[in-house]
């Protein structure tokens, strides 16, 4: 049965077979050139990150009791790469790598006698989930290598590796919609952040496994397996283990007809058990918070508690300016989804964004390749857990981001939507406009590849030369 489950099947057109075997080669391919062409440190909070994972990969993964937010050893010579390479190319776009400079930082050992204690800051927020694929390369690489910047690339690989294959599986496992879940896990910010220290990526790998074993069940001829329903209740409760503003995605689950159930009972005990661990996962990562970040100080003009309790007592209006956000800053937010690099200071061509984002919706739209017909009431379902997701991750940084009161939303970027963006998408499907499946399979993979060689082509512009 496992074997079968895994096993990818191959029809005879480009369009049945390709999606899964071109996404895995494109994703391990740019991967390892992202993770060696982007400098050391140029992506989002990777500093903190590299140093949370490189605590995890010691074994220091669990809080301990009654000692909020432990500071992390980190050794000297990583903080300094990471200090020294973070200044210098985020303070001016002018700054460029020199090759005798990254070899002469390659050099450097590790040294992991010689330590600094540095806090760990809003980090430990979140469980040790997001690191461990970090943590499991940075424990290889130093086998192998005792350079102190070695431990970031060994991170970076790893992360490639790890949340590629789950992704990989998600698409294998969702069978319709294939090209779609492609080419939105290949934008260029998603593989960008693969190939980085960051949480991020397992997140919405999880995420996207979640989606593809929902649509792969919901659109299956046969009923769901043993196999099929402990996947389903183990991706649903580490979604929110990771991050718990992507709860919400669980309800995505009630897209599954009952008919595919092989009883009564389970038709009804499917959404119960997957919905409830979605909800154990919360309050396990809820309690984590509570443990590690009590007397951790965060932006010094936000305070949380004020904030929430003015938006319990001013619902109406925090909805309102929530809302008002995403009318005013969408396409923003969608171009840094697809794809504004380094420390959000890196933009692609605006023509090459918009292909992309036209591609992605002709694919929603048209591409009929075993595209289900999606019922209204799945449509609602998909929509509605699409945008409980999108309003929570907003009011998170409204109440953790934005001073108290404030008529905006402060910290939102476009990646976040990329772990909920299938929702957004998957609705849009129609009959009355098709093309062929082996033409979308082309389009996709030929927008990709142009997108990503761009990508790489922009990332040594703003780097080295």
């Amino acid at each position: 049965m496992s074997r079968e489950w895994l096993r990818l099947r191959q029809p005879a057109t480009l369009g049945h077979s390709a999606a899964p075997s071109f996404f895995l080669a494109t994703s391990l391919l740019f991967g390892a050139a992202f993770t060696v062409i982007t400098p050391p440190f140029q992506v989002p909070d990777e500093p903190v990150h590299l140093f949370r994972a490189f605590t995890v990969s010691e074994g220091y993964a669990l809080p301990a009791l009654g000692h909020p937010s432990p500071p992390q050893r980190i050794p000297q010579s990583i903080a300094a790469q990471a200090t020294l390479f973070t200044n210098r190319l985020t303070s001016s776009k002018k700054d460029r790598v020199r090759p005798q400079e990254l070899a002469q930082a390659l050099d450097a050992p590790l040294d992991p006698d010689r330590r600094v204690i540095l806090s760990a800051g809003n980090t430990m927020g979140y469980s040790s989930l997001g690191y461990l694929p970090q943590a499991a390369g940075i424990g290889i690489g130093r086998v192998f290598s005792d350079s102190a910047l070695m431990v970031l690339y060994a991170a970076r690989l790893a992360n490639v590796v790890v949340t590629s294959l789950l992704i990989w599986l998600a698409i294998v496992r969702a069978r319709t919609s294939q090209w779609l879940l492609t080419l939105l896990a290949l934008t260029p910010m998603a593989l960008f952040m693969r190939a980085s220290a960051s949480p991020d990526p397992l997140t919405m790998a999880i995420a996207f496994l979640f989606l593809g074993l929902v649509i792969g069940v919901a659109t299956a001829e046969r009923t769901i397996t043993k196999l099929d329903l402990a996947a389903l209740l183990l991706t649903s409760f580490l979604i929110p283990l990771t991050k718990p503003v992507y709860a919400p995605l669980a309800l995505a689950i009630l897209v599954v007809p009952p008919s595919r159930s092989r009883n009564r009972n389970l038709a009804v005990f499917l959404p119960i058990v997957v919905l409830s661990a979605a909800i154990l996962g919360t309050g396990t990562a809820s309690l984590w918070a509570r443990n590690v970040l009590a007397g951790v100080a965060g932006k010094s003009s936000v305070h949380a508690s004020s904030q929430v309790d003015y938006a319990v007592h001013h619902p109406a209006e925090t909805a309102v300016v929530i809302a008002q956000d995403y009318v005013t800053h969408l396409p923003r937010y969608l171009g840094h989804m697809i794809g504004r690099l380094g420390w959000l200071d890196t933009p692609l061509p605006l023509p090459i964004l918009a292909l992309y984002a036209l591609t992605l919706l002709f694919l929603a739209v048209a591409d009929r390749d075993r595209q289900p017909d999606w019922r209204i009431w799945q449509r609602m379902i998909f929509f509605i857990a699409g945008t409980l997701t999108l309003m929570l991750v907003s009011a998170a940084l409204y109440a953790s981001w934005t001073p108290v009161g404030a008529d905006h939303v402060e910290g939102i970027q476009g990646r976040y939507l990329l772990p909920l963006s299938p929702l957004l998408l998957l609705p849009l499907s129609s009959r009355k406009f098709s093309a062929s499946s082996d033409r979308c399979a082309l389009l996709a993979a030929a927008v990709s590849v142009i997108t990503l060689c761009t990508t790489v082509w922009v990332l040594v512009q703003r780097y080295y030369v």
